[in-house]
């Protein structure tokens, strides 16, 4: 397995949740969007995104933690799963969504290119938000 590939830990609403790309859980992914993941990673770089999309990346990667850890939990449900993003601010989780599925298709070397591009991203939403009208 890539050494990038690993568990990807994200928090909603203060509670610490795994997601894991496994071969299951991207072709899931792909299933429930009916979009190639790589497709899908380009849409939301380009900032096509959907509330269905960002809670289908995460949630799947979810089970596919869960799975890989053989713990199936069936109570937090697709759209339980897509309540908690929203009361959490969905939009606070792009980032993620971008970050987790660019994990899921490169290699090594394109992670740690990608990984720079996105912290450069990041900064510049932060100081997007500071300048921000208030």
């Amino acid at each position: 397995m890539n050494s990038y590939r690993g568990d990807f830990p994200i928090s909603i609403a203060g509670k610490n949740y795994n997601l894991r790309p496994t071969f299951e859980a991207l072709c899931e992914l792909e299933e429930m969007t009916k979009i190639a993941v790589i497709d899908l990673l380009n849409e939301l770089i380009e900032q096509k995104f959907s509330i269905k999309k960002i809670t289908a990346i995460l949630w799947t990667g979810y089970r596919g933690a869960l799975r890989y850890e053989s713990k199936i939990d069936e109570s937090i449900s697709f759209e339980k799963f897509g309540s908690m993003l929203m009361s959490a601010g969905i939009k606070d989780y792009l980032l993620p969504a971008v970050t987790y599925l660019t994990k899921a298709v490169s290699s090594d070397d394109e992670i740690k290119k990608q990984e720079e591009k996105l912290k450069k991203a990041k900064a510049e939403a932060v100081k997007e938000t500071e300048t921000a009208p208030q």
